[in-house]
């Protein structure tokens, strides 16, 4: 309680890794920011977001904070889920970046059957900082009655399953037209039931020139890339290099952004491939990856082939949680357990560390005794 007629509640968090996915300029990667659910229960709610910054943070010159208010999902199963596309119509409003230290934005909202989303985030993607997003409603608690607000976080035990795939650029470099394009590497995956499908190819690594003077911001210089993505025919070896493409591949011609995208449906039982390419005159340096995201609201397989890139592929899964806890379910139904977020992110380190050891266990075994 802020006063006798304001609400408030308050988070700390983080940008980081690939949660510093900039602003929705960027083609794909603003996505992965953390991204916050507010639901209001009466007509005409006014809500004051303030997003702010710590002091060093906002001297460098390299953090433009910015927030922005979009519509849910549409679909009744997708509400508690990230959003990962935008289309007219989903933006409610929107706090440009500016090389503040704290920006705010007050709205006015209506009841909506899905949450509104609140992306707080800064306008260079990998670009990290602590941040505090404080929310402000006028309408105070009835007793007895339904809260004003309600704010929750996109919880990984109701977010879209997700698998991630990281490589160097040099394993993709062929485009479609070219005779080697078909040793690119090949990211497939499978469903068994039906399932709502997003993919992004992404680029990570490039750098750019954000000066704390307003108006000489150097935009990044990002490699024009594409993908290609077909269903496999029914018959194909799984796991073994394609010899020709289906015709009715999916051909996403290359576009010099961060990242490049495709939304579908996948039917029942189906096997798909997806292969990222360069277009044509790009060079990348060593430093250029690849990232190849795959969303879907249903568990999916995921299986590579072709040529074998040269070093190993980072992959993350996500899906429905594995932790359950009987106390914190019935005490706290939509709060995770607190010894599962740290079960969960142990795991994730062990994850990270055995792709190290395995990488350093190639570069050995490449190199040889000197």
């Amino acid at each position: 309680m802020a006063d006798d007629s304001w609400l408030r509640a308050t988070v700390r968090s983080r940008w980081q890794d690939a949660t510093a996915g900039g602003g929705p300029h960027t083609a794909c990667a603003w996505r992965h920011n953390y991204q916050w659910l507010l639901r209001v229960a009466r007509p005409a709610t006014r809500v004051v977001l303030t997003l702010s910054l710590p002091s060093d943070a906002a001297a460098t010159g390299l953090h433009a904070p910015a927030l922005v208010v979009l519509r849910g999902n549409a679909t009744p199963a997708d509400h508690l889920r990230r959003k990962l596309s935008l289309t007219e119509g989903d933006l409610v409003a929107h706090a440009e970046p500016q090389l503040e230290r704290r920006v705010s934005l007050e709205v006015v909202l209506e009841p909506s059957e899905a949450p509104y989303v609140l992306l707080p985030y800064l306008h260079m993607a990998g670009a990290e900082s602590p941040f505090l997003l404080t929310v402000l409603c006028d309408a105070a608690d009835e007793a007895g009655g339904e809260p004003a607000f309600t704010l929750e976080p996109v919880r990984m035990a109701t977010d879209w399953c997700t698998t991630r795939v990281q490589q160097p650029w040099s394993a993709a470099a062929a485009a479609p037209h070219m005779p080697a394009f078909l040793s690119n590497l090949h990211v497939r995956f499978s469903v068994t039931e039906r399932a709502h499908c997003f993919v992004f190819v992404e680029t990570i690594g490039v750098q750019t020139d954000m000066r704390a003077v307003q108006g000489i911001q150097a935009a990044p210089q990002y490699p024009a890339i594409g993908f290609v993505f077909a269903a496999e025919e029914a018959g194909h070896p799984p796991g073994q290099q394609l010899t020709q493409l289906p015709a009715s591949a999916l051909n996403m011609e290359a576009q010099p952004l961060n990242g490049v995208w495709y939304e579908c449906y996948l039917e029942a039982d189906t096997a798909h491939v997806l292969i990222p390419y360069l277009g044509d005159g790009q060079t990348v340096t060593p430093q250029l990856q690849l990232a190849v995201s795959v969303y879907t609201d249903v568990p999916h397989a995921l299986g590579q082939g072709g040529q074998p890139a040269p070093a190993p592929a980072v992959v993350e899964a996500r899906v429905e949680a594995a932790w359950t806890c009987e106390t914190c379910a019935a005490a706290f139904p939509r709060r995770e357990c607190p010894f599962g977020v740290v079960h969960d992110k142990m795991s994730r380190v062990e994850t990270i560390m055995n792709n190290c050891l395995a990488f350093l266990d190639q570069v050995i075994a490449a190199t040889g005794p000197r």
